[in-house]
Order: structure tokens, then sequence, then C-alpha cells
């Protein structure tokens, strides 16, 4: 057997990951990428001071009265391919995933105003955009790594400090920590001169693979209410209530150099719901320049998890271990965003239009967990771990007919991670992502149909189970394919 070592650097790291999970999480559910339709899509959701478009509701609320007409539309996406490519310790393995989502669907209703005067109409909306999409298939292996998780077992074990008599108590899970019960009552780690150790020989290697699912999505229900001055100033305001639904599903599995292995089971779902208010004006300053401004408040979120572990062991005999099915309800409050926008408008020709948006992810906050956990460390973690980012949007469309619209776009996200921890180099300081759109436009009278093609490019690192080991590098690419048909009347 060999004795894992606590080490100065390993204390540290296991007090940064010992609630990775959460903390992660809070970002996942924080980040928006204001999903709407085809148009929107096409030209890098760049419609802080356009307006006169759905998606527009979640990003400027000011842009709602912009609109002439009422107006209908929906925006399936046609085509979610996902591409995940995970580089480990030298090895590198590709994972794929085809979806169907919906991104849009919105009515608008415009009412010119009574009498003569300032107000030229009040309009009013409700609808939903998608605003994060959460599928992705993964695949990480590894093959005589000098790693294995059974050392963060027994490290994790003795920083807990549970004896094994309470690790097959009964009521193990309902009083310790499932990992310690899980590793211990299938033989993974055992004790010597009162603290745990690895199972496996000293310098034994293990071949390591894992396979991560996950599904999900952030979409938000808007309803927003605006009017137009003089056609020169717009100001909005809207309720935003978001629907968040996420399920991962993960396996790991080690194989040791020397016979064995076994394989660690998580499930995880979270449903949740949460309500934001937003308001905005634009200003058509010129014929030519449109200039906006809107500011979001934080998102109060209630999100509700269930989950369960398994563990089976293959050693000299086959030992399992499974966890009861756990539920657990806590709050999160994502950041403010504060979003300024310019437009360059060509008559009607084309146009210009860029965003800026300013979103500090060090101010998320977990609050009130369902057994009156309070989240000190999780929050201070928060702080330690994000900062503010700086995210940009570019659009441009061009009318190449009088019926149809040529489109493109380029988003940038800034990275919500700070370089350094305590002194210890973040994986995530190379954290990066950007996203590349194209599409057409055809209007009619009374209907106008929209395509758009979205490319991301997104650049992370994660640890394949703590912070003891190489971290892995994930390269995803999702194409997406989206149309939207829209009616005017």
């Amino acid at each position: 057997m060999r004795k894992y070592l606590l080490t100065v650097v390993s204390a540290v790291l296991l007090s940064i990951f010992a609630h990775a999970q959460y903390v992660d999480n809070a970002l996942l559910f924080s980040q928006q990428y204001f999903g709407g339709t085809a148009r929107s899509e096409a030209m890098g959701n760049a419609f802080g001071s356009l307006g006169g478009d759905f998606a527009s509701l979640s990003i400027n609320p000011a842009g709602i009265g912009v609109y002439r007409s009422s107006e209908f539309m929906f925006t399936p996406n046609v085509m979610h391919y996902d591409q995940t490519e995970a580089t480990y310790q030298g090895f590198t393995v590709d994972e794929t995933e085809y979806k169907f989502n919906f991104n849009n669907f919105g009515f608008v209703g415009a009412f010119p105003a009574q009498s003569e005067g300032a107000v030229v109409s009040f309009n009013f909306g409700m609808g939903m955009n998608r605003l994060n999409n959460f599928n992705q298939n993964a695949l990480v292996m590894a093959y005589g790594s000098p790693h294995s998780m059974t050392d963060y077992f027994a490290l994790n074990a003795n920083n807990n400090g549970y004896s094994y008599v309470t690790l097959e108590a009964e009521n193990r899970f309902d009083v310790a920590p499932w990992k310690d019960v899980l590793a211990w009552n299938t033989f993974l780690i055992d004790t010597l001169n009162n603290e745990y150790i690895s199972l496996l020989n000293e310098g034994e290697k293990v071949d390591q693979r894992k396979v991560i699912n996950r599904t999900g999505r952030n979409d938000e229900y808007v309803f927003s209410f605006g009017a137009n001055f003089n056609h020169r100033v717009y100001l909005g305001a809207a309720l935003g209530i978001q629907d968040i639904y996420f399920k991962e599903t993960s396996t790991y599995t080690e194989e040791f150099q020397d016979g064995g292995g076994f394989d660690y089971d998580n499930y995880l779902k979270v449903n949740g719901t949460g309500v934001n208010f937003k308001v905005g004006a634009i200003v058509r300053a010129t014929d030519f320049l449109r200039l906006g401004v809107a500011f979001h408040t934080p998102t109060f979120l209630n999100l509700e998890e269930e989950y369960y572990s398994d563990m089976y062991s293959y050693l000299d005999e086959d030992y399992s271990e499974l966890s009861p099915l756990g539920f657990y309800e806590y709050d999160l409050e994502t950041p403010m965003r504060l979003i300024g926008s310019a437009a360059l408008v060509f008559a009607k020709n084309g146009l210009l239009s860029v965003d800026y948006e300013y979103t500090d992810y060090s101010r998320m906050k977990l609050r009130r967990g369902s057994d009156g956990y309070q989240w000190f460390a999780e929050n201070q973690e928060i702080k330690t771990r994000y900062q503010a980012t700086h995210n940009f949007r570019v659009g441009a469309e061009v009318w190449a007919l009088p019926f149809m619209a040529v489109r493109g776009g380029w988003q940038y996200y800034g990275n919500p991670f700070k370089s350094t921890i305590d002194g210890i180099k973040q994986p995530n300081s190379d954290y990066n992502h950007m996203v590349y759109s194209a599409g057409l436009g055809f209007k009619g009278k009374s209907a106008y149909f929209d395509i758009a093609y979205k490319l991301s490019d997104h650049k992370s690192y994660n640890y394949l189970y703590s912070g003891f080991d190489d971290p892995v590098q994930f390269n995803r690419m999702t194409h997406d394919l989206m149309f939207t048909l829209g009616f005017k009347f």
C-alpha cells in the first residue's frame, strides 16, 4: 500500500476545491449569452441600441419602443452540434452531440398614442429568449497516470476526520461525507497508524477515464413595456423570469496497473426559477447615430438539487456501495449587469452596432441552504476566484437587395477567472470564449424569414476529480443553425 503524504500544497488545494461544485455552478447559472431570434444571433446579439427585435427585450428593454407594428415570431434551433475536445496528460479525445432546441418565441403589441403629443406609441411584449445552453458530452482519458483518485479519497477522509466505525454505521450517509463512505466500504482506502491510506502500492500507475454528459438550458420569460417619444427617445422596462434546468451524469473509471479497479458514478439534477428587473433607454442622437444604456438587477434564483453517487470496486472480490437519493435547496444571487451600446444606421442600406457589457462575477452570492447553511466559505471563494468581465458584441447588416439582408456578428466574453488564487496560478487564466455568426434575412409586407449560423469557440480548464492532478483542457466548439419566422400586423 502507499501512504498519501499531506503536503502543504495539497492542503491548500484541498481547501480551494472542497466546495467546487457549488462555486462552479454559481458561475454556470450566472453566465448569459442573450440568445434570441435568428437576426439577433446572426448580428452577434449587438442590439442594445437598435431594438425592434425580440432579443433586445432581454438586453435593453427600451428596444420594445422601436416597434412600429405588432408582431409574433418563433425561432427553432434546427441543429445544435457540440464537439468537445478534452486534453489530459498528453491524451486528447473528441466527443460529440446533436440536439434540437427552441431559441425564442414572442409577441409584441404596438399601440399608437390616442392623441397628438410627444408620445408616439406605447408597446408591450411577452415571450421567451434562451440565455444559455448546457448541452455537452465529454470524454477524458489517460494511460499510465501516476495519480489515482484513491489518493484523494484517503486525503479527503483524513481531512474530514471521521472514524471508520462511523463510515460503516447504519446511518453513515446521514452523518459522514458520501465520498468517505463510498471509498471505505468498497475497500479503496484502508487505515495505517490511525490514518487513511490508498490501497495502491507505492509507484503503481493507473488508467483513467471519465465520461461526462450534460443537458439543460436557462430560458428567460420576459414581460416588457416601453414607449416611443417623438421617434427620438425610447424608454423601456422588463420583468425577467428565468427557468433553469440542468442535469449532469458522470462515470469515472480507474484500472490499476497491478489488477483491479473501480467505477464512481455521480448524478446531479438542478431545477430553479428566478426573477430580475431591467430598465433601459435608447436615444436617436441623429438619423445616423443611436446610443443605448441598460441596467439589469441581479437575478434572484431558488435552486433545487437531486443527486446520488454509486461506487463499484473490482478487487479480489467485487464490492459496491450505493448512496441514497439526496435533496437540497438553496438560493443564488447572480451579478448585476450594465450595458452600453452604439449603432451607426445608414438609412435603409444597413447598419453597424456595438454593445459593451460589464459583469462582476465576484459579486455572486450563494444563500439560504435548506439545512440552514450560510455559505460563508463558498462566498469567500467566489470573491477569491472570480473577477469582473468586459464583454463585447459587434453586429452588421447590409440590405443587398430591397427584400434581402446579409448579416454578420462577433462576440467576445472576458475571462471571469482571476489569474491566481493565494499565489497559485489558476489554469483558467487561459480561459477563452468567442462567438462568430452570419445569416440572411428576407422580408415581405407582413412576414419575414431569417436564418443564422453561429460558431462558438470556448476553451476552459477543470480538474478530473480535484485540485491535486493536472487540469483537463476542454476545447468546446458548438455549431448552431436556426431560423425565425415572424408575422407583422
